[in-house]
């Protein structure tokens, strides 16, 4: 890539979104992420930006930043816009290891010289977020460092802001009271209502935060609430000291067009206990990785309300002093790992469990058929009796099964050998058939494996012939793996490892359907203290992760 007569610049995340007319995301990602790269630096020449010869437009980059923000991870385009904005902006590392939606905490810490969070580099409540806080109300802090500080620590899909104090969050509102009253005739009686409901929200607590949509498609009416409530916040940011108010945009995707908005106090934050903190964040990450579809546009939404009464729940004690029995963080996190084995039988046990509790695909290699009695069909054995219920015999389908093998070092042949004859025999009492990937640091193509039918070394055989990638492990790569197709998000998918793993400091979701079994012939004491250390390493991904052990 060549770049001339090219101005460097700093990405600014201010812009007008329009409470009316349509809403136009990828014209607002070009004005704020690809115009600005065409600014000269000599005034009369343009800028000219090729591409293995080929001349590079803002459609050209507009069309890559949009790709970035897509459901799957597109490394083609991740790798294209990471190389413009190295040659483009002043603050920006090319060996960022972030992704292009997290341009601007990237842009804010890299001017602050400070590292991204990494599996060596962990933003903590206490050392990261507490001081920097107490900076910010005296003054010693720049708003990059307190927006960076906070994207590197919560690594959450959302678009915050941040308000010095609760009396600031109060003058944000009554100034947004005094517009909606001018805009009045255009909005209809539901998002005044809604706007009342704002008008009483407090900012007492830590954070408050809301729910503006389920997805990208709802709430894009003109005047909507969401539209006119983001115009305005927008507006009031333009115009007051960053000292007191700005924007925390954590995700480019959630800037452009925001499903969820947080309010961080952070005078709030700076009087607060670590622990505290970490907790409101994790109820926040929690809230939003596993949103609940409950969006009304007559209503405000909080974001985190079944969430905060879900945890309230959990941390009750009742009469004899006995905790509620709730399915919820307190229980995942004391549940014990089994004192020996699990038999291939208990883990075929479990799989079915698992697979029975999610809902039917529309086709799959997993079929079964339903029978039911119903007066449609005629009766096969007197045909002519309108009094006899008929059969009526119909085909669905449960989820396919996806198999993720770790076959990095720590594996052993005879490791991989157990296992795979445990999956043949485990599948085969199922009545299914395998998709299947080994995995380390690197993870292999996938593989369509027929177990239905055949001896379990005709199935083994078929299991020789698929490639084994080797190397270190590397968990993280299955996730974003699945987390990169619609089709095996909706898949029940299962690792098969000896859990030597250290989740990344970085926040990567995890997928809903994914689970984890032990690898064949190990030592159990090594699996379970493997197992304990990768749950403690994940408290800042998936709190619930023991939930998803088998084990």
């Amino acid at each position: 890539m060549q770049i001339s007569n090219q101005k460097p610049v700093i990405l600014s995340h201010l812009f007008a979104p329009p409470m009316a007319a349509s809403y136009d995301i990828p014209e607002i990602a070009k004005e704020l992420l690809a115009k600005p790269l065409m600014e000269p630096l000599s005034q009369g020449i343009p800028v000219t930006i090729t591409d293995n010869g080929q001349n590079v437009t803002e459609d050209d980059i507009t069309k890559n930043i949009l790709a970035c923000m897509g459901d799957s991870l597109d490394l083609t385009a991740e790798d294209w816009i990471k190389e413009l904005y190295a040659q483009s902006l002043i603050h920006y590392k090319r060996s960022s290891k972030l992704r292009v939606r997290d341009i601007f905490a990237v842009q804010a810490g890299t001017k602050e010289k400070m590292p991204e969070p990494n599996s060596m580099v962990l933003y903590t409540a206490a050392a990261d977020i507490l001081p920097v806080s107490k900076e910010f109300l005296a003054g010693l802090c720049t708003p990059d460092k307190l927006f960076a500080s906070f994207a590197y620590f919560a690594r959450t899909e959302s678009l915050g802001f941040y308000f010095i104090n609760e009396a600031e969050f109060n003058d944000c509102k009554a100034w947004i009271k005094t517009e909606i009253a001018k805009i009045s005739a255009n909005l209809s009686a539901d998002v005044i209502s809604t706007f009342a409901d704002f008008d009483n929200l407090t900012l007492s607590a830590l954070t408050e935060s809301l729910r503006l949509r389920n997805d990208e498609s709802e709430n894009l009416d003109e005047y909507s609430f969401a539209r006119v409530l983001m115009s305005l916040l927008m507006e009031y940011a333009a115009s007051v000291d960053p000292l007191k108010f700005g924007v925390m945009p954590f995700d480019i995707a959630e800037l452009l067009l925001p499903q969820t908005m947080i309010f961080v106090n952070v005078e709030k934050h700076a009087r607060a206990s670590a622990t505290a903190i970490k907790k409101e964040w994790e109820i926040i990450q929690k809230a939003i990785s596993q949103p609940f579809k409950v969006v009304s546009t007559k209503k405000l939404n909080k974001l985190t309300s079944v969430h905060r009464t879900l945890h309230k729940m959990a941390q009750t004690p009742v009469k004899g002093g006995r905790r509620l029995r709730f399915e919820g963080i307190s229980k995942a996190a004391t549940k014990h790992f089994r004192s020996t084995p699990p038999s291939r039988r208990d883990m075929a046990k479990s799989i079915k469990s698992r697979l029975n509790k999610m809902a039917n695909v529309n086709r799959s290699d997993n079929s079964y058929k339903t029978i039911k009695s119903s007066f449609a069909r005629a009766n096969r054995r007197d045909p002519d009796n309108y009094n006899l219920q008929g059969r009526i015999t119909s085909t669905k389908y449960k989820p396919n099964i996806h198999i993720y093998l770790d076959t990095s070092g720590s594996i052993s042949e005879m490791n991989y050998e157990a296992s795979i004859k445990d999956l043949i025999k485990m599948t085969q009492s199922m009545n299914v058939d395998l998709y299947f990937n080994s995995f380390s640091h690197v993870i292999s193509d996938v593989s369509h494996v027929k177990t239905k039918g055949k001896t379990v070394m005709g199935a083994y055989k078929a299991f020789q012939k698929i490639p084994k990638v080797s190397g270190g492990t590397d968990f993280s790569l299955v996730w974003e793996y699945i987390n990169r197709s619609r089709e095996r998000q909706k898949e029940l998918s299962i690792i098969i490892t000896d859990f030597e793993y250290w989740a990344p400091s970085s926040f990567i979701r995890h997928p809903k359907n994914l689970y984890y079994i032990p690898i064949g012939a190990c030592n159990w004491d090594s699996i379970k203290s493997h197992a304990s250390s990768f749950c403690q390493s994940m408290a800042h991904i998936d709190p619930f992760c023991r939930n998803h052990i088998l084990f």
